[in-house]
């Protein structure tokens, strides 16, 4: 069984990377519209402690990260915490951004980032991986609005 968890946690993953998702659900792979668990013509799918037992080796392989305790919806990692936090970094270099701020909406989304290997990153990967950044002394992340809302966090780069 254990051989079987890791084949279809790799499975799941490359679906996952191969159709650029970056945000899915619990409640989406078990529907009957998930193709990869549930097979049709011979009445087949995975049950939920399967599909269960799959997410948590893809958590502890820092893979994928659920957006909660108990939530439904969860986050799948394209790059590693670390290579997204240097592609950043990277970017930031590059495009003269030191000493500058941008803000988490712009680099998820913003269409001159389009190509950029962290364009279309969820804000909340974005905002665990400047945090990164600001422990090792390269960034300040910063509040541009008035609540802690992630939709208005920024980082300044150093």
């Amino acid at each position: 069984q254990q051989k079987q968890l890791a084949i279809w946690s790799q499975l799941l993953y490359r679906y996952f990377l191969k159709n650029d998702i970056k945000e899915f659900s619990v409640t989406r792979l078990e529907s009957d519209d998930f193709l990869l668990f549930n097979n049709k013509r011979i009445s087949g799918r995975l049950d939920r402690a399967f599909i269960t037992e799959i997410l948590k080796l893809l958590a502890s392989s820092k893979k994928v990260e659920f957006k909660g305790t108990g939530s439904d919806c969860f986050l799948v990692y394209q790059l590693s915490l670390s290579d997204l936090t240097e592609a950043i970094y990277g970017w930031a270099k590059r495009t003269g951004k030191i000493g500058k701020v941008a803000t988490l909406v712009e680099m998820s989304s913003h269409d001159d980032l389009r190509g950029e290997s962290f364009w279309g990153t969820p804000e909340e990967l974005l905002l665990r991986a400047v945090q990164e950044l600001q422990k090792s002394g390269r960034a300040e992340v910063i509040d541009l609005g008035d609540e802690r809302n992630i939709n208005e966090m920024g980082v300044k780069f150093r």
